[in-house]
């Protein structure tokens, strides 16, 4: 008979799904931070109960936690103090009553897995702010290193080309910085990602294992994360020995993504996904099989199919980045690492406050999660 030892341990991802919440939820209670996040009491009480029931046991610090040397400061016995920059510009076409899952979730295990450490504390910059003045990102890192931090961690999800100017200001302030985006960037920079072509692989090699030899990939704008993951799915039609023209995209004629444009303000609204997706049905250039470029397009094609009195089930619908609406609704996506992206940003800044010349890049893989919306129906 195996021992409690031997028993695999429950995950936090158990918690949240036996509770009907998020992992970033499960873990914001489960871990007592003060993090800005408001969960109502008996949701609280929901997940603590969860956790109970199915003997969850927090992680536990890491094992050289507060044995780091400081170089510059060998006999420091303070924590350090981390400075986080969170997402700055609009993100949203209006504001929004709950924070953004993709920021929020790494957020929340970049605090954890800091506190975790028992070598820093965290202080926030901007957290879940969806609206408001736009605020240059260096002038935020000015700000925090007027208060003291000792080093910098900025949380992004514009382009990349962006995000690596950001990281080249941030380092003029003289402090080890960490980024995290949504794309490798081609600068020097210390830097957490995910990889979207191989995402895009994913996505088009798990329609054509269901049978499907042609395959729409929709989306309304073109930007580096969009432009990866169409890339990986036409490396999956070569892998699969068919050609590049299966894999087709719509519209021919894509936006390009701006941020800063005050005519341009959001990346990549629900309505514009909606009318691409009817756009798209228009002109019968759906495919039995779509992948969309991200959840919020995918739930705007099923919801255009719905108005025309079609059936969800006569598509095969796929998305990335595992939003809340896409758990609900059955959509098959490829889950975004967020919560590995913010444990690894931790790890990487502490280092770096150990040696400043330990930079790397490290770009993480998503996770292919198989629901309803890639069923279809005869």
């Amino acid at each position: 008979m195996p021992t409690r030892s031997m028993a695999k341990r429950v995950t936090l991802k158990q918690v949240a799904e036996s509770a009907g919440v998020s992992i970033s939820a499960a873990s914001t209670v489960l871990s007592a931070l003060t993090n800005g996040i408001s969960i109502p009491a008996v949701t609280q009480e929901r997940i603590r109960e969860a956790a109970r029931t199915m003997g969850y046991e927090p992680r536990p610090p890491r094992a050289d936690a507060g044995n780091v040397a400081f170089p510059e400061r060998p006999t420091r016995t303070k924590l350090l103090h981390i400075g986080i920059i969170t997402y700055f510009g609009a993100m949203y076409s209006k504001p929004q009553s709950d924070p953004n899952p993709w920021s929020h979730d790494i957020e929340t295990a970049l605090e954890a897995e800091i506190a975790w450490s028992g070598q820093a504390r965290a202080t926030f910059y901007n957290r879940n702010r969806t609206d408001g003045p736009q605020i240059e990102v260096v002038d935020a890192g000015r700000d925090l290193v007027r208060k003291g931090v000792d080093a910098l961690v900025l949380i992004d999800q514009r382009p990349a080309t962006n995000v690596e100017q950001y990281a080249l200001d941030l380092e003029t302030l003289g402090l080890p910085v960490v980024t995290i985006c949504t794309s490798p960037l081609s600068v020097p920079a210390s830097h957490v990602c995910y990889d979207n072509q191989v995402a895009g692989f994913m996505a088009a090699a798990h329609l054509f294992s269901l049978g499907h030899r042609e395959i729409t990939f929709l989306s309304p704008v073109s930007v580096d994360w969009s432009d990866s993951r169409i890339k990986g799915a036409r490396d999956a039609a070569r892998h699969y020995g068919f050609g590049e023209d299966v894999i087709r995209v719509f519209p021919q004629f894509r936006r390009p993504l701006e941020f800063g444009s005050s005519e341009n303000p959001a990346p990549l609204a629900y309505d514009e996904a909606l009318h691409a997706a009817t756009a798209m049905l228009d002109a019968n250039e759906a495919a039995c099989a779509v992948i969309a470029a991200n959840d919020c397009v995918a739930l705007a094609f099923l919801d255009a199919v719905a108005e025309r009195s079609n059936a969800p089930g006569e598509f095969a619908v796929i998305g990335f980045d595992d939003i809340p609406e896409a758990r609900h609704r059955g959509l098959t996506t490829l889950s975004a690492p967020r919560e590995a992206m913010g444990r690894e940003a931790a790890s990487l800044i502490l280092l770096l406050c150990q040696d400043p010349k330990a930079r790397k890049q490290i770009c993480l893989q998503s996770n292919l999660i198989v629901r309803s919306s890639t069923v279809v129906y005869d």
